[in-house]
């Protein structure tokens, strides 16, 4: 299923797949209240139950706005 054109958080339209890793997917989006362009990561359905891999990803997000 396309991701493209869903708004996420009520914020950011997805506008295309710019990369794809083992645990997520990232998309070009536009944020529609700054109205600008951001980058955003989207983790697999498939890992969301795991404790394990929701702690790596919160992890990097983390880092990656530090």
């Amino acid at each position: 299923m396309s991701q493209i054109n869903k708004i996420i958080a009520g914020r950011y339209q997805l506008t295309k797949l710019i990369g794809q890793g083992g645990m997520a997917d990232v998309y070009e989006a536009e944020d529609l209240i700054l109205k600008r362009t951001v980058a955003v990561k989207i983790m697999r359905s498939s890992l969301t139950g795991d404790p394990v891999y929701v702690t790596r990803f919160h992890r990097e997000a983390s880092a990656a706005a530090a």
